[in-house]
């Protein structure tokens, strides 16, 4: 699918946004034919395992990026935020500004009319420079859902064991994984001076660099902090669980043993053989205040023992 956007609808020659969503074979060909873009551009910018990069041929610049965007399957079948990251491919000409996504989760049509972009004729290098400053407010955005999704499993393990909540946290570990390796490669992209002599030309431009790439790092950095902080989390309550299901087999264990022997002392007395005071006049009762006293003494053996 793909809309065109043009800055001013009056101006035929004015700045176009060509925003095409999961394009088909099709799509891709007429890019290439009606606007003289590299082949190798094309196939790269919808690859949906590419990394983040920058390539220029001539006056066309290829510059891939990766978005977070929410697992729709996830989101369905669980109470659970999980993030992924998909490419998000910018392809810039002269005139017109390309970009290319497998999802619908990046940039919408009210991104055109964006403060920065309100002045006359902005040039395809400024677009792609506030996309870069509005990817780093995507990430932020998703850190802080992550990190609000994590206090909320975390509330509500204190309250109980269920896999609902445990499964959580592995969907958001695996979120903050993504999100950590992508940020990681964004960093590195843009530090490199091919990006910034590509769309870097005014001092404008310079500003918004230099916040966004500060952003990218602020994010990286309490990225890696809640991955960090959520591996403790998990570690914790796997061992938590685990001392709670040791507890349970040792009390088990200690109630079988209690109980035990009472059954042990009568099937010693049910036997066919000479028993000591077996022919006394209160022989039961002795028994029961034997079998009494034996799981007594043995039950509080445990207790100091901390088994129950």
């Amino acid at each position: 699918m793909i809309h065109i956007y043009r800055h001013d609808r009056s101006q035929h020659n004015s700045l176009a946004w060509y925003r095409s969503i999961t394009p088909t074979r099709q799509h891709t060909q007429n890019l290439i034919a009606d606007y003289n873009i590299p082949a190798s551009f094309i196939s790269a910018a919808i690859d949906p395992d590419e990394r983040p990069r920058i390539e220029q041929q001539g006056e066309c610049v290829l510059l891939i990026l990766h978005i977070p965007y929410t697992d729709p399957d996830v989101m369905q079948h669980a109470d659970a935020v999980k993030y992924r990251t998909v490419p998000f491919s910018m392809i810039l000409t002269a005139d017109h500004f390309i970009t290319l996504c497998k999802k619908d989760a990046a940039l919408g049509p009210d991104f055109f009319t964006h403060s920065s972009l309100l002045h006359n004729q902005p040039q395809p290098a400024q677009v792609a420079m506030t996309v870069i400053a509005n990817t780093a407010e995507h990430f932020v955005q998703a850190i802080q859902n992550i990190e609000q999704a994590i206090q909320q499993a975390e509330a509500e393990l204190v309250q109980s064991y269920r896999n609902q909540e445990l499964y959580a946290l592995l969907y958001l570990n695996e979120s903050l994984l993504y999100i950590n390796s992508s940020l990681k490669q964004l960093i590195q992209v843009l530090s490199k001076a091919e990006l910034q002599h590509a769309i870097l030309h005014s001092d404008y431009d310079h500003a918004l660099y230099r916040q966004s790439l500060i952003e990218f790092e602020q994010v990286a950095a309490v990225a890696k902090i809640n991955q960090l902080n959520l591996n403790n989390v998990m570690d914790a309550y796997g061992n938590i669980i685990q001392n709670n299901v040791s507890h349970v087999v040792k009390l088990l264990t200690a109630i079988t043993i209690v109980l035990s022997i009472p059954t042990l002392i009568a099937s010693i007395y049910g036997m066919n053989v000479p028993l000591p005071f077996q022919e006394a006049e209160y022989a039961f009762n002795y028994l029961v205040i034997a079998m009494c006293l034996c799981s007594a003494l043995v039950a509080y053996y445990f207790y100091k023992k901390r088994y129950f």
